[in-house]
């Protein structure tokens, strides 16, 4: 289902007719950050996987350069990506569990690619994110053997922004599904292996470092 939403997303992108577009300078560079948080939660449709149920939340920091085109634009960027277990530090919503019996921390770095068309200041988006986790823990359930899990995680990011002009750059926010792509659990005997997705919800701010105009 999500693969035919993808594909969907993606045709719609190619069809989609050239003259709505706002018609602003071309070739824009910028450099930028973000500050956002994942909303994460294991996708497992099997009933015997040891991971647990509930969701969690990661703070998002990370850094970006931005190419502008008079119909679109790309993005490379990375990110640093925290969460601290009880005890640590933690910030309400953007960085806890949901679950009063769970328990998670997560320290990750991540590769980010984005790349879309521009309706006036409204981005539809897609791309690839490459997730390294340094470390993790409390991603099992109580009472179940730990199995060996994966340190990289691949996802898809499905979503849009809106990006509004300043007189140094832009800034704006955006929303994203971050569709998991790799097991986490390293079980053949898993079938689904335990993909962990989420909600992406972000603030951005980017400064503009150069133009060049038709």
């Amino acid at each position: 289902m999500k693969a035919c939403i993808l594909i969907l997303f993606v045709l719609g992108i190619a069809c989609f007719p050239t003259q709505l577009f706002a018609q602003r300078e071309t070739n824009v560079q910028a450099l930028g950050f973000r500050f956002g948080s994942n909303f994460n939660r294991f996708y497992q449709p099997e009933k015997n996987t040891p991971l647990i149920n509930g969701t969690f939340s990661t703070v998002v920091l990370g850094a970006f350069f931005k190419q502008y085109y008079t119909n679109g634009m790309f993005e490379i960027g990375a990110n640093f990506v925290i969460k601290e277990p009880d005890g640590g530090l933690t910030f309400p919503v953007v960085m806890e569990n949901f679950r009063q019996d769970e328990n998670t921390g997560l320290t990750a770095v991540e590769g980010q690619f984005m790349v879309g068309p521009r309706l006036w200041y409204f981005y539809p988006k897609f791309g690839f994110i490459a997730s390294y986790m340094v470390h993790r823990t409390g991603f099992y359930s109580n009472n179940e053997p730990e199995l060996p899990l994966s340190q990289w995680n691949l996802s898809i990011p499905i979503g849009f922004s809106f990006e509004f002009p300043t007189s140094f750059g832009s800034t704006g926010f955006g929303g994203f599904y971050n569709v998991g792509l790799s097991r986490m659990i390293d079980d053949r005997s898993f079938e689904h292996g335990g993909r962990l997705r989420s909600w992406n919800v972000e603030l951005h701010v980017a400064f503009r470092l150069g133009t060049q105009s038709r």
